[in-house]
């Protein structure tokens, strides 16, 4: 399961990060950090973009936009999203959707 998951994930962020999901917006995306939330939901940065995206029906949907170049990301037991934001030397929260 864990093999097939990562396939899809690897297919997802390839062809759809960014605005448009071409190569171009790939290159403007970057995606890092991932974190497991609440109800199965892959969160991860896109720190070219500078936001903060959640994967779901195999496609990247951006959901918020951080600061500067977000890095990594952890998300806590209520729901909080907490991400490094690299460029600006501080850290970031967020409350993220459940689904």
């Amino acid at each position: 399961m864990l093999g097939r998951l990562l396939v899809v994930f690897l297919v997802a962020v390839q062809g759809a990060c960014g605005s448009g999901g071409g190569t171009a917006d790939r290159n403007r995306s970057s995606p890092q950090g991932l974190a497991w939330g609440a109800g199965g939901v892959l969160w991860l940065t896109e720190s070219r973009a500078n936001k903060i995206a959640r994967i779901r029906g195999g496609k990247v949907q951006e959901v918020y936009q951080a600061g500067q170049w977000p890095d990594h990301i952890a998300i806590t037991a209520d729901g909080f999203g907490w991400f490094t934001e690299y460029y600006q030397d501080r850290l970031g929260r967020v409350m993220l959707p459940a689904s």
